[in-house]
C-alpha cells in the first residue's frame, strides 16, 4: 500500500479511544486558557490498514 493510501486511511477511518475522568476546571488568570488536567485520552486504537471494521463490516482500505 502506498504511503498516500496509508495516510488517507488513517485520516478518514475512525479511531477508538477513551476519555478518562479528569479535572476540566479552568484557571482564568492563566493564558492560554487550558483545563487543569489538559485534555487526556487513552487506549487509542486504529483498525489495521486494509482490514474490515467489525462494527460496520466495511473495508478499511481500497
Amino acid at each position: 500500500m502506498s504511503l498516500m493510501a496509508v495516510a488517507l486511511d488513517r485520516l478518514l477511518n475512525p479511531m477508538r479511544y477513551r476519555v478518562p475522568a479528569q479535572t476540566l476546571t479552568i484557571d482564568w488568570s492563566r493564558m492560554p486558557i487550558v483545563p487543569a488536567s489538559r485534555f487526556v485520552i487513552d487506549r487509542v486504537e486504529a483498525p489495521p490498514c486494509g482490514q474490515t471494521d467489525q462494527a460496520t463490516g466495511e473495508s478499511q482500505a481500497g
